[in-house]
Formats: C-alpha cells, sequence, structure tokens
C-alpha cells in the first residue's frame, strides 16, 4: 500500500503550472498534496474528534495528466492548481518569488555574458535600454547607422533614445534627419539648447510626440518636453528632456519641471528615463541625487564627452554624467580640429566646420525591472571601443 502509494505521487508539477520556467534555470520543484487522511473539520467547521479522524479515507490530490486514476482510487479530486488549500499559499508564493539562476555559460557580447543574474527577459519583468549620445552632424548620423543596429541585437535592447540636437550640420534637427534616426532603431529623440538654432527642428517638435526639447524652456515654446511610449508588448517608458542652467540660457527651474513631468507620468508607469542636457557636472549629479528612487535612469548629454561614473545610486537609479558624443572623434567635440586650436589661440570667433574621421557611437546601456521601476545595471558603452595601448 505504501509503495503503491508513493508511486501514484507525481514528481514534479506539469511545466506550463510551474509559474517560472526555462531550460535555462535551476528552479525548486514544489510537490503539493490536498491530503485527506487526516482532516480537521466537519463542512460545517466543527472539529473533528479522533474516532472521527481515524474513519476518514485517505486520499491524494493528483496532477490532471497521471494523476485522475489515482484520485479515484484514493477517493480524491483531481488536483486543481486553483484549489491549493490556504495552508499552502505561502509556499506557493516563495516558489514564485524565487529568481533564476543562470546555469550555462552564455555567449559572449550579450546581457547575461556581461554579467546580468537575471538575463531572460521572458522570465523576469526587465526591459533593456541604449541612451546614444548626441548625434554630431552627418558623420554621426552615419555612425549611428552603422553601429546603432548591432548594438541593438547585442544588448537585446528593448527601447532606445537617441540624442539628435546637433544632427543637422551640428545644430539642430531636420524631418529628414529624425526619420533617419528613427529607421536605425530610436524610438524616442531628446535634444537641447542647439535644436532651436535650425528652424526645420520646429517642424519636427510640432509633428512628432516622440521627438522632445527641453520641457523648462517657456511654454510658448513649440514641442514636448515629455512623452510615454508603449512598447509591443504594452509596456509603458516615460522619457523627461531637462536642461541645465548653469552656463546655459537662465530658463525655468530644470528641478521643479522633473517633479512636474513625474507627476504626470508616474500614473502610467514606474519606468522612467531623464535626458539631462547640462553643461556642470555638478548640476547634473545634483540631478541625479534629487531623483534618486523617483525615476529609473538620469543621464547627462550635452558636453559629448562620455564620463567615467556609470553606477546605481542607493535608491535604485541608474546615473551617468554623460553619455558622450556620436560622431567625428578625430574633432574637438565635433569640430574640426583646426578651427578649435585657432579660436583658443586667437580668442576670436571663426567659422563653425564640422570634423571628420574616426566615428564612434557613445551610449549606456540600462536594465530596467519593469515592476519596480528600479535600474538592475548600467554600463557605458563607446562602439567601437578607444585605443587605451600600442604594442
Amino acid at each position: 500500500m505504501g509503495s503503491d502509494l508513493l508511486k501514484s505521487i507525481p514528481r514534479s508539477l506539469p511545466q506550463a503550472e510551474q509559474g517560472l520556467f526555462s531550460p535555462r534555470c535551476d528552479l525548486p520543484t514544489l510537490h503539493i498534496f490536498t491530503c485527506r487522511f487526516s482532516p480537521e473539520r466537519k463542512p460545517n467547521g466543527v472539529v473533528l474528534n479522533a474516532s472521527e479522524r481515524r474513519s476518514s479515507k485517505p486520499g491524494i490530490a493528483n496532477h490532471r495528466a497521471s494523476g485522475a486514476a489515482g484520485a479515484q482510487r484514493y477517493n480524491c479530486p483531481v488536483y486543481d492548481k486553483t484549489a491549493i488549500p490556504t495552508e499552502f499559499d505561502h509556499i506557493r508564493k516563495e516558489v514564485n518569488n524565487v529568481q533564476p539562476q543562470c546555469r550555462e555559460q552564455p555567449p559572449d557580447h550579450s546581457p547575461q555574458a556581461r554579467g546580468c543574474k537575471h538575463w531572460n527577459n521572458s522570465i523576469m519583468p526587465f526591459k533593456n535600454l541604449l541612451m546614444v549620445g548626441d548625434i554630431v552632424g552627418e558623420p554621426g548620423l552615419e555612425t549611428l547607422r552603422k553601429h546603432l543596429p548591432p548594438l541593438i541585437e547585442q544588448y537585446a535592447a528593448d527601447f532606445v533614445i537617441v540624442n539628435g540636437e546637433n544632427t543637422y550640420e551640428g545644430k539642430g534637427l531636420r524631418p529628414a534627419d529624425a526619420d533617419a534616426i528613427f529607421k536605425s532603431g530610436a524610438h524616442v529623440i531628446t535634444s537641447g539648447n542647439h535644436v532651436w538654432e535650425r528652424w526645420q527642428s520646429k517642424d519636427v517638435l510640432i509633428n512628432n510626440r516622440n521627438v522632445l526639447r527641453p520641457l523648462n524652456y517657456p511654454r510658448e515654446n513649440v514641442g514636448y518636453g515629455y512623452t510615454v511610449f508603449t512598447l509591443p508588448d504594452g509596456t509603458k517608458i516615460g522619457v523627461i528632456n531637462l536642461q541645465g542652467r548653469t552656463f546655459l540660457p537662465p530658463i525655468d527651474c530644470p528641478f521643479h519641471a522633473a517633479d512636474w513631468a513625474i507627476g504626470r507620468i508616474e500614473h502610467d508607469t514606474r519606468c522612467i528615463v531623464v535626458d539631462f542636457h547640462a553643461e556642470a557636472t555638478a548640476e547634473k549629479m545634483a540631478m541625479g541625487w534629487y531623483l534618486d528612487g523617483r525615476v529609473s535612469a538620469v543621464v547627462g548629454t550635452h558636453t559629448h564627452v562620455q564620463t567615467n561614473d556609470a553606477r546605481i545610486l542607493p535608491g535604485g537609479t541608474a546615473f551617468l554624467t554623460d553619455v558622450g558624443m556620436t560622431g567625428p572623434y578625430d574633432s574637438v567635440i565635433g569640430m574640426k580640429k583646426e578651427v578649435a586650436i585657432r579660436r583658443f589661440l586667437t580668442q576670436t570667433p571663426h567659422k563653425f566646420e564640422m570634423g571628420q574621421g574616426d566615428g564612434r557611437l557613445s551610449a549606456a546601456f540600462i536594465r530596467i525591472d519593469t515592476t519596480t521601476g528600479k535600474a538592475h545595471d548600467i554600463e557605458a558603452i563607446s562602439a567601437p571601443e578607444f585605443v587605451r595601448s600600442r604594442s
């Protein structure tokens, strides 16, 4: 009798009923039994006495796949996941909260190979984001076309933000430029102070809700300062574009503008990314600390020089002082080297001339838990990598 009973007990739940399942994950096997060996109460709630307990028939609930005969044999209903008794609820919750651990060594150049503990987005509620630094001129646009699609595949990016304020000859953004950026894989385009220097930029800002200008410019200006983008699976990601005031025009307060925008967005999503277009590193750091725990990421733009301080702040906000430039690095932040040097030597204005050569893309990879809005990973990217040593 005992051996027959053990043979009838299923060893694991059906694959579809485990809640969390992946062939590459180690998960505990849960055996849930609805035992009727010693019922405790009558239907009217009265506790059974010892003789009544002894007279009750034994039984055990089995799986639909293999337990129908056993259920009939032991006089109990077929296993029903929705009918798990209350005393097992805490076990079910513990199993559902288990986070899978990678067993196999994933391939190189993928999110899991870079040390992400929970890399399978089909199991865990994560979204991978890429934030691309300021595109400078046609060289920057060509660099974006070349390097962004491979990066999207390499990092399994679900969402891409690109700062495009310098795309048209170093200042501004035309409709054709915006179309090229979107075709390269971007979902949202942000900008900054230079977006106003070309009248063509206004057409883009008026006609496309996903092309942003800094929110804290006076409201009389055209365009939008934030957006909420819905991905194909229904996940919503908010993007806020702000501009600093140190060494830049004294526009409205970016901190108060951030408060206002977060209040509007947080009803739709907890995933919020801020492009803070600012000159001073101190102002950018202050914004990061100010928004820590309230947004998913604060990434700086404008200086065209990527900083080496990518980190997760204590409240769960990913922070990078400046993501850098996408464009010609055989230049001075995008300007032809000879012209930039001449300006410093003579201390007089010279015509802006676009640099050429050594195109590189600068970006930040950010992984966000969509249930909490907290960042899980952040990584600064340069594609291709810089030469750091010579033999």
